[in-house]
C-alpha cells in the first residue's frame, strides 16, 4: 500500500486423497493500527461432474478474535457450522456454486479466447457474508505476459496480471493496494503500519454548525504532482448529505446473519429492545440510542467482534457500527456498515476515519451513527468508494493531502 508492504497471500491446489480438488488460500495482512489479520479459506470440490462444492472451511483471526466456517454439502444443501470464539452455531444453506464457477475465468479465456473489452459474468462464495455473489470481469489488455482482467465493481477495481497458464503475476486491488509475486522471505517482510486514529486530513476552515448542515461538498486537494497524479485515479470531489438516499441494491442482501453480525445469538435475543416490529425513524433513533449506551468509546482499541466488545464493554466506531448491523437485522430491519469521513473540531479542523450504519425504511436507506447517537447522521458523514477510501489513508499517511470546503448547506 502505496511505499508500505502491509501483507502476504499463499494460494495452493491440490488433489485430496479420493481425487477430489482443494483449493487453499492463505493472506496475512496489516493495514492499520498493527493490528493484523490472518485469514484462510479452503474449498474442496468434487472430480466427478457437475464438479459440485462438498466442503469449505473459512477462518479469521485478529488480536484475540478467532471465527471459523466449516460447511459441508448434505442432502441438497450444506449443513453449515459457525464458531466464534468458544461459542459454536449450527445453519442449512443452499448455495448453487461449484468449480466450473470457480474457474469460470480460466474457462473463459481457456476455450473462447476473448478480446479486449470482451465482458464475462461469474461467481464466487462470500464465507464471511454466507451467500454467492455474482461478479463482472472485463479483458482490459492484451500483453506479451498474457491477459489483464478487471472485476467491474461499481464502488473498487481489481486489475489482474494473468500469465499464460491463467496464474496471476500482479494484482492491483482499488487502485492503490499492488499485490505480486515474490518468494516468502521478501513477502512475510512487514512494513510498520500507522494508527487510523491518528490520521486527520486537515480541512482548509472551520465547519460552523456541522449537526445543521444538510449538504457538504468537499474537493481533495493533493500538495504535490506525485500525489496529484494518485488523486486522478479518483474522484476528486467528495459530498456529504444528511438523511436519506436511494439505491438500487436489494434491501434483502442485508438482513441475514454472518460470522460478523450474530443476530440469531442469545445474547443479541437478550438485547431486543421490543418484542414489536420496527416500523419508525422514532423506533431507529431509540435503536440508536440503545445501541451507543451498550458500549464506551476507547480510541483505538477495535474489538473487532460484536459478542467480545459487549462482554469487555467498550470499543471504536467499527464495533458501534457492528452492534447497530446486529440489533437492526435482529429486529427484521435491513442494515449495512458505511466506510468513510466524518468532520472532527479539534485544534485543527479536519476529517477522520469513521463507520456508521444505513437502515432501509419506508423505500430509502437512511444514514445513522451509533457511536456519536445520530440519527440521522449529519452531512458530514462522507462515504468513501474503496478508491477513494485507501486513496485518501495512503496520502494522509505522509501527511500531503488537505480538503478544501466547496459548498456547504443548512436545514
Amino acid at each position: 500500500m502505496g511505499d508500505n508492504q502491509i501483507g502476504y497471500m499463499r494460494n495452493a491446489v491440490h488433489r485430496t486423497e479420493n481425487g477430489d480438488w482443494r483449493f487453499a488460500t492463505t493472506s496475512h495482512f496489516n493495514v492499520l493500527d498493527n493490528n493484523p489479520v490472518t485469514t484462510s479459506k479452503a474449498l474442496v470440490f468434487s472430480q466427478f461432474s457437475p464438479y459440485p462444492l462438498l466442503k469449505a472451511h473459512y477462518r479469521t483471526i485478529k488480536k484475540s478474535i478467532d471465527n471459523e466456517i466449516e460447511a459441508e454439502l448434505s442432502d441438497q444443501h450444506y449443513s453449515v457450522s459457525i464458531r466464534r470464539g468458544l461459542e459454536e452455531s449450527k445453519k442449512q444453506y443452499q448455495w448453487n456454486f461449484s468449480l466450473t464457477d470457480y474457474l469460470s475465468i480460466e474457462l473463459w479465456l481457456n476455450l473462447e479466447s476473448p478480446k479486449i473489452s470482451d465482458r464475462k459474468a461469474g461467481k464466487t462464495l462470500d464465507l464471511e457474508k454466507l451467500r454467492v455473489i455474482n461478479r463482472a470481469y472485463k479483458i482490459v489488455e492484451l500483453n506479451d505476459r498474457g491477459y489483464v482482467i478487471e472485476n467491474a465493481s461499481p464502488i473498487s477495481s481489481t486489475k489482474i496480471q494473468l500469465d499464460k497458464n491463467y496464474q496471476p503475476s500482479e494484482l492491483t486491488m482499488a487502485g492503490i493496494f499492488e499485490i505480486s509475486a515474490s518468494d516468502r522471505k521478501r513477502a512475510t517482510s512487514l512494513s510498520k503500519i500507522a494508527s487510523k486514529d491518528n490520521l486527520i486530513i486537515p480541512l482548509d476552515q472551520r465547519i460552523i454548525n456541522p449537526t445543521g448542515l444538510s449538504s457538504l461538498r468537499l474537493r481533495i486537494q493533493p500538495s504535490d504532482e506525485r500525489d496529484a497524479e494518485i488523486v486522478k485515479n479518483i474522484s476528486a470531489t467528495l459530498s456529504g448529505f444528511k438523511g436519506s438516499s436511494n439505491s438500487s441494491d436489494e434491501e434483502n442482501s442485508y438482513l441475514g446473519e454472518t460470522i460478523r453480525y450474530p443476530i440469531n445469538h442469545p445474547r443479541i435475543s437478550d438485547l431486543k429492545t421490543s418484542p414489536h416490529e420496527i416500523s419508525s425513524i422514532e423506533d431507529i433513533s431509540r435503536l440508536v440510542s440503545y445501541t451507543n449506551s451498550l458500549l464506551r468509546y476507547r480510541e483505538n482499541r477495535a474489538v473487532g467482534s460484536v459478542l467480545k466488545s459487549l462482554e469487555l464493554g467498550y470499543g471504536e466506531c467499527t464495533d458501534f457500527t457492528d452492534l447497530f448491523t446486529t440489533l437492526a437485522r435482529s429486529h427484521s430491519i435491513p442494515a449495512r456498515p458505511v466506510y468513510g469521513i466524518a468532520y472532527k473540531n479539534g485544534r485543527q479542523p479536519g476529517f477522520m476515519f469513521h463507520s456508521w450504519n444505513q437502515i432501509y425504511l419506508e423505500g430509502q436507506w437512511i444514514s445513522v451513527d451509533a457511536t456519536w447517537n445520530q440519527s440521522p447522521a449529519d452531512a458530514t458523514h462522507i462515504s468513501l468508494s474503496d478508491d477513494q477510501y485507501s486513496t485518501l489513508l495512503v496520502l494522509s499517511t505522509t501527511k500531503t493531502v488537505q480538503l478544501m470546503v466547496e459548498s456547504t448547506s443548512y436545514d
